[in-house]
């Protein structure tokens, strides 16, 4: 079993809980592994799953995406449930009131837009994980640019301690002599 047909088996073992809520999976549903369609690698809003509703698709297909960064089944799990919940209410729900009712009501608990397993759902994942697998996915590991320096100031010290800030042009020009003791310094 590959990780999308996992994905797939888990949710018909969620279509249970969501028609007990009185909610009905699409019939015409992919679940996919792969990055959203932003924020994939951000550090500070990082997606981790997207759902993009059947009218953008040529055939009327709901498209789930799951982040390759999840490598744990029950956070697989809990993702799915969150994309799940945007996949049977009417598309532009968003994260609204009504988005948050059905998340709580299927163990989703957090803010509507970073929902996480509940202890109750949890248990439920992994009865359902028990019964098909582990996700047999090895999660990515994302390496996030370095931010640029945020000046273009060069530190200079000396042994004894003493530092300075100077420019490339000014250091190029003459390397600075420390005042403590009255040696050339060395860029760090």
């Amino acid at each position: 079993m590959n990780r999308e047909d996992w994905l797939h088996a888990l949710a018909g073992r969620l279509g249970d809980d969501f028609t007990a809520a009185g909610k009905v999976i699409p019939a015409k549903l992919s679940i996919s592994v792969g990055f959203p369609s932003r924020g994939a690698t951000s550090a500070r809003q990082h997606r981790i799953g997207e759902c993009w509703n059947g009218d953008a698709s040529k055939d009327g297909t709901v498209h789930i995406f799951i982040s390759p960064v999840i490598a744990d089944s029950a956070r697989a799990g809990d993702v799915l449930v969150h994309e799940l919940c945007h996949a049977v209410l009417p598309k532009g729900t968003k994260h609204n009131r009504t988005f948050a009712a059905l998340a709580r009501t299927m163990g989703l608990e957090g803010k509507p837009t970073a929902t996480t397993a509940s202890a109750s759902l949890l248990c439920r994942l992994n009865g359902y994980i028990n019964d098909i697998g582990v996700y047999p996915h090895s999660g990515l590991i994302v390496a996030r640019p370095e931010k640029p320096q945020g000046t273009r100031l060069l530190k200079v010290a000396c042994d004894c301690g003493y530092t300075v800030r100077i420019t490339r042009q000014w250091l190029d020009a003459g390397i600075p002599i420390c005042p403590i003791c009255d040696v050339e310094m060395g860029e760090c």
